[in-house]
This record gives C-alpha cells, structure tokens and sequence, in this order.
C-alpha cells in the first residue's frame, strides 16, 4: 500500500538561542495516523571535537607507499624527486617486482600531471635499477613518447617486447609510432 504523508515537526525549544524541533513525526495524510516519531532527548551544543574526527584516519604505509606519496607529492620538481628514491633505496628493494611496478604507477600520474621530466627521470632510473622488466622499458617508452623521443621510445617499447613478446600494449605503442 502507497501512503501520501506529511511531515510534522513540534515541542520547539530554545537550544542555545536557536528554537529547535524535538519531536518529529511523519504521518499518513489519508488517516491522520502517526507512521514514525522521533524525540529529541538532549542536545549538545558547541562541543569541543578532535580535528582528527574531520579527516581521513592515519594508517601505517609500508615503506614502498611511502616512497610513492612522497614522490607524488613532490612531483613538480625533478630533482626533489630523485633525491626521494635514492634516499628510499636505502630501505626499499627498489629491484622487487612491487617497487617496480609501484615506480611505474607514480611515474606515469607524473606523466598524465604533465610533469615529462620527472617521468623521464624516474622512469628511467626505474629501467636501469630493473632491465629485465618489461613493464619498465615499456613505461620508460611511454614517457619517451610523450616527450616526443620517438626513436628512443621504439627501442623501449622493443626491449620490453624482447623480454615479453606476449606484451600487447608494447606492441600497441610500438605500432602507433609508425
């Protein structure tokens, strides 16, 4: 069944100067018959609340997610950049396959930022620290392109076909450079 229904609000009383509601009531207009009540038993004004209570909750990063938002952060200088992975070398196997892949990611939202130097630096320092990764020449050739290195961007995109020839987006960039 289908109800048309108001909505009723009552028993105002002041709340530190402003007169508010404390009873609410929806009701079947047909009937006149009270659906749902609400009361309003105590109210709180101007409480003092912990910034935190308006903010995203910290978390613990691992040291590679770390190394990626200082990166990010410091996107619009290359140097800071690079000072930030050499520094997290130090405590980040920046050779695993995670840390790879991670560099990769922020070096291409650098890319998309239009930040090409810091993408052509980090990605580059990516490809060196990894040459057996063809997620790495393939992002490296990315940057390549984008920066309008075309020849270098073929050989990228060819040495992470040479080490994944299954590599379809490789091979895509690769074909869209003829």
């Amino acid at each position: 069944m289908r109800y048309t229904t108001l909505n009723a609000f009552s028993d105002y009383r002041p709340e530190a100067g402003v007169m508010r509601a404390h009873t609410f009531r929806e009701i079947d207009e047909e009937s006149g018959r009270p659906l749902t009540e609400s009361f309003v038993t105590s109210v709180e004004i101007n409480l003092d609340l912990p910034v935190s209570m308006f903010h995203p909750p910290d978390w613990d990063r691992t040291p590679v997610q770390s190394m990626i938002q200082r990166i990010f952060d410091e996107r619009t200088e290359t140097q800071a950049v690079m000072a930030t992975y050499r520094d997290f070398r130090a405590i980040v196997d920046v050779r695993s396959k995670a840390a790879s892949d991670a560099v990769d990611f922020v070096g291409y939202q650098c890319l998309k930022m239009g930040q090409i130097e810091t993408a052509l630096a980090l990605l580059a320092e990516n490809v060196s620290e990894n040459p057996g990764s063809a997620r790495a020449h393939f992002g490296f050739g990315r940057a390549l392109a984008a920066s309008g290195t075309t020849d270098e961007a073929r050989a990228q995109y060819r040495a992470a076909l040479s080490l994944d020839p299954n590599y379809h987006r490789a091979q895509a960039a690769l074909d869209d450079l003829h």
